[in-house]
């Protein structure tokens, strides 16, 4: 799904990953690490720009089972509920 904001946003990367990734700042994903999509983006990483990961507390029960997959691809992770209230516990 293509979100076009300001700075646009990509929840999942397809077949023209190349092509948007030339066009977009930065990167926003929600569950790859449980749904083993991550590796998608590393594209963004590769050409130095920002990937935001956010796992949640229903589908990944804390930091240790997807911070080493997010510092291996050099993704800022984040644990968060799926409320979106302002819990939260940031990858070391």
């Amino acid at each position: 799904m293509l979100f076009c904001m300001l700075l646009a946003t990509i929840d999942r990367l397809d077949q023209q990953a190349d092509e948007r990734r030339c066009k977009k700042r930065w990167a926003k994903t929600e569950d790859c690490a449980h749904y083993g999509w991550c590796a998608d983006l590393k594209p963004y990483t590769d050409a130095g720009k920002a990937v935001f990961m956010a796992e949640y507390t229903d589908l990944t029960g804390d930091t240790s089972q997807f911070c080493p997959q997010a510092k291996q691809l050099k993704f800022s992770g984040v644990l968060k509920r799926r409320n979106l209230d302002a819990w939260r516990v940031a990858c070391p």
